[in-house]
């Protein structure tokens, strides 16, 4: 059969595509994921932001609505700071943020005050230890106190003078500053003398409701983990993540990320009653300054109210001084797979393994079906072979017969010993005629599947009798030598007496058909390790090595047994195959090319009854 390669660069070609396609997708892949990288780099940060931003709103509505200066402190008329309280109480989601606002007077030996909205203003409280805690750190400042005492959970706020109506606030985000020529002079700040106020925050309402909430809000998909930790380290909220993939600082109070409370709704009734040539200004102006270092600490981001009454006069007072760098709290955000680029790395993964699924599936499944192809092409060459090897061997026999019942029908033999021997070759060679066709019936009731066993317990000797008695007509027309071995106390199988010695006698057959010269055969059955085993040795042409794996598949002959016309149908060896696979055993061949063949029928021995 002609051998075409055309298939073959067909399956190339196709085998090429896919590989193509398959190294584009990979490229694609990577592209898609370095933008999602950079996508989710972009929404956590953005995401980490709007939390702070939200907490720090909340913070900066206590700090920024509740300032309180010394004219409305001494005058004990607290109306409009009730009513900014009131007003905060009502805007905020978290009212029971405030736990307590006391009042610290300047003195150290003078009583603080509580915040008490019921008496509508301040009351005798009596110094605890945290207020002790709060009142020494403001006093070991050398300046102003830092306005958020995280560790303490305490806003602090300097009582400042001023007018307390204004629609106009100026901020300054650096000391005002005095420049000549090259060298910038930073004036000293006024030290606050008046107090301070003191706002008590809740950490429990912090932890436990402001942030899970704000988790919610803004990493409602669960993807991150987020913690809140102290500028020294300690947690706050959550767990350490590791290195974040975005974070914010919590607690800001610089002037750059100041919201202003401008309390709109309250500020209606003043600009209704405003003088109608009056411009209300909200603006805010900032400016940036960049300042030498000095021994002295520095406050870089003291913001000053400049208050405007309607009447045009200004008042200063300077209610804050923040250092730029100070956050007191962090929040860090982590993906859950440890970083963002580690939960990329992975979905690169999982897709390259898909992709690559996919890619040796489909290059699989090209294979399977080209090689199921080749075998069925090939299988089907092998069946026309087999039909005209069956049909070639049916004709000898017959034409045998053909001729012999020719010849005595027209009385060519005469005598009785003629006729006998005419006889005997029609009856042997009717005995071939039987045999083939009964091979063939066995292979096909053995591929269908209908074939019936029949097991029972047998002794191995008497088996290998049987079949070598069915062979005997082969065996004395060669002139063959048979030896039998069987040895002693062999343990039963489980066999069909029939189906068993039809194996042997086509591995009998074999050994006489491919022996050169006089065919001297060695049958021996042994016993070991619970098995029996039933080998069939000859001295005969041998068995190529390419061809052991091939030598048990349905109408294979070798291309020696071929040009050697040596007759058979390829089906004994595949017989054989079958019929010990019944049996629950295995066949194995050992050959030497010119030197001879073993075949080796193994099977397992019947249980002994007790």
């Amino acid at each position: 059969m002609k051998r075409s390669w055309l298939p073959y660069l067909i399956l190339t070609a196709v085998i090429a595509v896919l590989t193509l396609f398959f190294g584009l997708q990979y490229r694609w892949m990577r592209e898609a994921s370095e933008a999602e990288r950079e996508r989710m780099e972009r929404r956590v940060a953005a995401d980490t932001k709007a939390f702070a931003d939200d907490f720090n709103r909340e913070i900066q509505s206590v700090y920024f609505n509740l300032q309180l200066n010394a004219e409305v402190l001494k005058s004990g008329d607290l109306a409009e700071f009730n009513e900014r309280y009131d007003f905060w109480r009502g805007k905020t989601a978290y009212p029971e943020l405030i736990s307590e606002i006391v009042y610290l007077p300047p003195a150290a030996d003078e009583s603080p005050q509580r915040y008490d909205r019921s008496a509508g203003g301040f009351v005798p409280l009596e110094p605890d230890a945290g207020l002790g805690a709060i009142r020494s750190r403001i006093s070991s400042a050398d300046l102003r106190p830092m306005p958020v005492l995280d560790d303490l959970d305490a806003l602090v706020m300097p009582i400042v003078s001023g007018e307390r109506h204004f629609q106009r606030i100026v901020v300054d985000r650096v000391p005002r500053v005095a420049v000549t020529g090259r060298t910038i002079e930073v004036p000293e700040q006024p030290v606050n003398n008046e107090g301070h106020i003191v706002i008590r925050l809740n950490r429990k309402v912090m932890t436990e409701r402001m942030f899970p909430e704000l988790a919610a809000k803004h990493f409602s998909s669960g993807e991150y983990r987020l913690s809140v930790a102290g500028k020294g380290g300690p947690i706050v909220y959550g767990e350490n993540g590791g290195e974040p993939d975005g974070s914010a600082g919590l607690y800001d109070l610089r002037p750059n990320t100041m919201i202003f409370f401008a309390n709109r709704e309250m500020d209606l009734p003043r600009r209704t009653a405003a003088p109608a040539n009056v411009i209300f200004d909200q603006r805010i102006e900032s400016t940036t300054v960049t300042t030498s270092p000095s021994p002295a600490r520095e406050r870089d981001n003291t913001f000053t109210f400049e208050m405007r009454s309607t009447d045009g006069t200004r008042q200063r007072s300077a209610v804050i001084a923040t250092p730029a760098d100070e956050q007191p709290w962090t929040l860090s955000v982590t993906h859950a797979s440890g970083s963002i680029s580690n939960y990329i790395r992975s979905e690169e993964r999982k897709n390259l393994a898909i992709g690559a699924g996919i890619y040796l599936l489909l290059v699989g499944s090209i294979l399977a079906i080209t090689i199921s192809a080749n075998r069925a092409r090939t299988f089907a060459q092998k069946q026309v072979d087999f039909v005209s090897s069956v049909s070639h061997e049916f004709r000898t026999p017959l034409a045998v017969i053909y001729s012999a019942g020719e010849n005595l029908a027209d009385g060519v033999a005469r005598s009785e010993d003629q006729v006998a021997r005419y006889g005997e070759l029609i009856k042997g060679e009717g005995r071939k005629l039987s045999g083939m066709v009964e091979q063939i019936l066995e292979f096909a009731g053995a591929r269908s599947g209908r074939r019936r066993y029949n097991f029972a317990e047998l002794e191995a000797g008497a088996v290998i009798r049987s079949a070598v008695e069915e062979c005997r007509g082969a065996i004395d027309a060669s002139s063959a030598e048979v030896a039998v071995d069987v040895a002693p106390g062999l343990p039963m199988i489980n066999a069909d007496s029939a189906a068993l010695s039809l194996a042997i006698q086509n591995l009998i057959n074999n050994a006489v058909k491919y022996s050169s010269g006089t065919p001297r055969l060695a049958i021996r059955a042994a016993n070991g390790n619970g098995r029996v085993s039933i080998a069939v040795k000859d001295q005969g042409i041998g068995i190529a090595e390419k061809d052991r794996t091939k030598i048990f598949e349905p109408f294979f002959r070798s291309r020696e047994v071929v040009d050697s016309q040596i007759s058979g149908n390829g089906l004994g060896l595949s017989l054989v195959k079958e019929i010990v696979a019944a049996h629950g055993g295995s066949v194995e061949v050992e050959s030497v090319p010119g030197k001879g063949s073993t075949f080796t029928i193994s099977l397992p021995a019947a249980a002994r009854k007790q």
